[in-house]
């Protein structure tokens, strides 16, 4: 490519570039909302409340729970909701949260304790990355949803 034409080519893509209508970056109203609504996952999770914490999801959310195939129905976030041993404490902690107009990105850790029937008491700790998704109705929703445990598979 001769230098003409590789300044011509730049220039297209700068100019190209400078049309398109600048993103919003997530105000502090919107950071303040997803906190939130981490709250909400950690209050409904400990209360069992299946339909709280269902509604806190997408309509086409994916859920990814380490060792576990994915979930992709609200039906399969129930059963799996159901199944889960009682959770006697949950902490999820938001590292970062950012993202842009009505999709943001969070990542963090996680600490729980379970009671899995006959069993003594399980305690797990590791990270998340969350997609949040704003709807129509200014709310935001978790979008896709993967954590993974730092136990190792042997315990």
């Amino acid at each position: 490519m001769t230098l003409r034409a590789t300044i011509a080519l730049t220039s297209l893509v700068l100019a190209v570039g400078a049309c398109q209508p600048a993103a919003r970056n997530l105000s502090d109203a919107d950071v303040t909302a997803i906190r939130q609504a981490s709250a909400t996952y950690v209050r409904t999770a400990l209360a069992k409340d299946a339909d709280g914490w269902l509604a806190l999801f997408t309509e086409d959310a994916v859920y990814m729970p380490p060792n576990h195939e994915r979930l992709e129905t609200h039906q399969a976030l129930r059963d799996y909701f159901a199944a889960f041993p009682p959770t006697t404490s949950l902490v999820v902690t938001p590292v970062e949260i950012f993202g842009r107009e009505d999709l943001a990105f969070a990542r963090g850790t996680y600490s729980f304790t379970i009671v899995p029937e006959g069993a003594a008491p399980v305690t797990d700790s590791g990270d998340y990355v969350e997609i949040w998704r704003k709807g129509p109705d200014g709310m935001w929703r978790l979008f896709r949803d993967i954590y993974n445990s730092e136990r190792p598979l042997n315990q």
